[in-house]
């Protein structure tokens, strides 16, 4: 599965995801890692609901990592990309996801752990809905709550 993840055969990634999930091994330290690739990979492939139907099932599992609800965040934006007239019911749960990430912050101790994903790029991606929703101040809020980190060698930034 992880082989297909890397080389973008998003296929052959959910036969293995899936195959994995239906194994059970939900209480061991890499499945937070697991479940964020397998629901990029169904993102992929365009199967949002099975992508959300998964999530659902994996909300307690997985409940302190932001690479999970940053993954799910990202499968609602692509459904609610590909089906506008759905974007009303998906777009606070979006919300809720990257707050999540936010709530968590980073868990560089987790396998697959991806930075930024618990700080400044669930922030961006916040504020991007904040600002679609006519929410300007609260979408300033958070990314002045959490900036992207300077380029190194950027000005102001010591080396």
């Amino acid at each position: 599965a992880k082989d297909g993840f890397v080389y973008d055969d998003h296929a052959l990634a959910e036969q293995g995801f899936a195959r994995a999930a239906a194994l059970g091994a939900t209480t061991a330290g890499w499945w937070p890692d697991l479940a964020a690739r397998r629901l990029f990979s169904l993102k992929q492939l365009k199967r949002h609901e099975q992508g959300m139907d998964f999530a659902e099932s994996q909300l307690q599992r997985c409940a302190d990592s932001p690479d999970f609800f940053f993954a799910l965040g990202d499968l609602l934006l692509d459904f609610a990309a590909d089906h506008p007239e759905r974007g009303d019911e998906l777009l606070p749960v979006m919300e809720q996801a990257w707050r999540r990430c936010l709530e968590i912050g980073e868990r560089p101790d987790q396998p697959g752990a991806v930075a930024g994903r618990g700080s400044w790029l669930a922030a961006h991606n916040l504020a991007l809905v904040l600002d679609f929703g006519g929410r300007a101040d609260e979408a300033l809020a958070v990314r002045l709550a959490h900036p992207a980190p300077a380029a190194p060698g950027a000005p102001g930034v010591s080396r």
